[in-house]
């Protein structure tokens, strides 16, 4: 059996195809194809009553309901896929490294990994100007293998057409992947981000007419005066020109330090209403600590319910072992639900869900694998359910292995290779990717099942996710194999 999942947009030349799923960056993290039967099993049993009993006529009377209640489906399963898929992708490929390069993806400034506040002025970047004086006007970023910029970021100050002496408005990230950048490399300037990653800048604005909106995938908003300017809110998560994202900055109103950034979730709500912080569309909110400049991430708030209250807590560890250094060692998420605010912050192993091991030198983590735990009360038992190991080639991340250790002890879960888990048939899914480092994009997905008798693997199912020239998902295709 194949499933399509294909933009709704194009079902009038498809009608086959269930639905899509169309983002940005990214994601963290997938992959999680839905599985159509439920909705399928209805639509068939409202088609069987609306025939029952019935002559001809009454059938060719309901297709038209039942034809709209399938598009009901479809829409449904539209949405509840994108925002699965934005959640993974968010956690899987936006967590990998613990700074993001500036304006190289979705996240670009929030330093949910542990940088502070990702301003112009850490970045080196503000107050660059050319020869002449000017302003920078706009920046390519992030080269792919052959030396071609992926992403082009566009500066706009208060006063238009002047770029000097005034302060910096926003900054829209476009995804230029396929595009001939030529026009915009002439005469440029060369420097490096915060993260030693090279950028091509001018002072002069470029001819950005050919970009149509569907390559827009951030628009940064600043505030402060000239030099001084910090994040107010990002838009994010774009699709064909509309974001789904905002993310608000708080920060102290004396020493000016990051607070807090938190994310919500605006895909059904009115422009007008983007920034109104509406809790009902709040998704996370990752809290900072550390002075101005040196913010690092403490903890992250996340799955809030119904009554707008948090229920998972992450907390992001940079001296695990009783080191000195800096980087990220760990991340570890806790169950808050139930439980009273003076507790959150209180590690206790009973509500320990998943833990995140990360290596590399400060500003260049990347994570390594994850724990999912569970705790049996009755037992008082902890054990590792699920063991998913992260695999890279020239810093880029290629695959991921996912393992069911739930029959293993904590130890060997913890310290057997993939090799051995492999041996004892305890694979359960992997995920294949494609593209460079900060770049990458998961292009297919097996689940695995073991035949203890023979002694191999067999692939279930497969998931293909495909890609347009843009670089943006256009299709998730699953086949029972």
């Amino acid at each position: 059996m194949i499933q399509e999942l294909q933009s709704p947009r194009k079902r009038i030349l498809l009608k086959t195809i269930s639905s899509i799923v169309s983002i940005t960056f990214l994601y963290q993290q997938i992959l999680w194809a839905y599985d159509f039967s439920s909705v399928l099993q209805r639509r068939d049993r409202d088609r069987a009553s609306a025939v029952s009993g019935q002559g001809l006529d009454r059938a060719e009377a309901s297709r038209d309901e039942l034809m709209s209640r399938k598009q009901e489906a479809e829409d449904e399963l539209f949405n509840r896929d994108k925002d699965r898929f934005d959640d993974q992708l968010d956690q899987s490929l936006q967590n990998l490294r613990r700074k993001k390069k500036l304006f190289d993806d979705e996240d670009e400034g929030k330093g949910r990994s542990g940088a502070g506040a990702e301003n112009l002025n850490q970045n080196g970047l503000n107050g660059l100007t050319d020869q002449l004086g000017n302003k920078i006007a706009y920046s390519l970023s992030t080269f792919d293998k052959n030396g071609n910029p992926t992403v082009l970021n566009v500066y706009e100050y208060n006063v238009e057409g002047d770029n000097s002496n005034t302060n910096l408005d926003y900054v829209v990230k476009y995804n230029i992947k396929g595009v001939d950048a030529t026009q915009w490399r002439k005469d440029v300037n060369s420097t490096t981000d915060g993260s030693g990653g090279k950028v091509e800048w001018s002072g002069v604005k470029g001819d950005f007419s050919s970009l149509t909106a569907q390559r827009v995938t951030s628009k940064t908003v600043y505030e402060g005066a000239d030099g001084q300017e910090s994040i107010s809110y990002i838009l994010s998560a774009y699709n064909n020109g509309v974001p789904a994202t905002v993310d608000m900055y708080g920060y102290d109103a004396q020493a000016g330090n990051l607070l807090t950034i938190k994310d919500y979730d605006i895909t059904n709500v009115d422009q007008g209403s983007w920034l109104a912080e509406d809790l009902s569309t709040l998704k996370r909110t990752t809290v900072f600590s550390g002075d101005k400049g040196k913010e690092k991430t403490w903890y992250v708030l996340s799955d809030y319910n119904a009554a707008f209250a948090p229920t998972s807590l992450s907390l992001y560890d940079y001296h695990k072992n009783g080191d000195t250094d800096n980087n990220l060692d760990e991340v570890r998420t806790y169950a808050i639900d139930g439980v009273s605010k003076g507790r959150w912050l209180t590690e206790d192993n009973t509500r320990l869900t998943s833990a995140s091991e990360y290596a590399g030198k400060e500003g260049d983590e990347k994570i390594q694998r994850t724990y999912d735990y569970s705790y049996d009360s009755t037992t008082s038992t902890q054990t590792i359910t699920d063991r998913k190991d992260y695999l890279y080639t020239d810093e880029a991340l290629t695959s991921t292995k996912t393992y069911n250790t739930e029959a293993e002890s904590m130890a060997d879960a913890k310290i057997l290779s993939g090799e051995d888990l492999e041996t004892r048939g305890l694979l359960t899914d992997e995920q294949v990717y494609i593209g460079d480092a900060g770049v990458e994009k998961i292009s297919r997905d097996y689940a695995y099942t073991y035949d203890e008798t023979k002694q191999e693997y067999r692939i279930s199912v497969r998931t293909d996710y495909n890609y347009g020239p843009d670089g943006a998902l256009t299709t998730i295709k699953k086949y029972d194999t």
